[in-house]
């Protein structure tokens, strides 16, 4: 993800579920993806932590955070 002012920093840890590139440097965004490419354990390193972080942000633990925003 391109590291903008508001949001995937929130979300994405670089390299570790993802990639944080400088917003608009195109030449870092084709490095990582070729890194993906290229390195099948980063690849799928990075999902498996991708997919645990997805988690984060199910239905029900949401439903539970405004639930408990509400209450207070």
């Amino acid at each position: 993800a391109y590291d903008v002012r508001v949001g995937p920093r929130a979300i994405v840890e670089d390299r570790v579920n993802g990639f944080l590139i400088p917003e608009h440097d195109q030449q870092k965004f084709i490095i990582a993806l070729l890194d993906l490419i290229q390195n099948d354990n980063l690849r799928q390193t990075m999902s498996n932590h991708a997919y645990a972080r997805a988690k984060d942000f199910s239905k029900d633990r949401i439903k539970n955070q405004w639930n408990n925003i509400l209450k207070n």
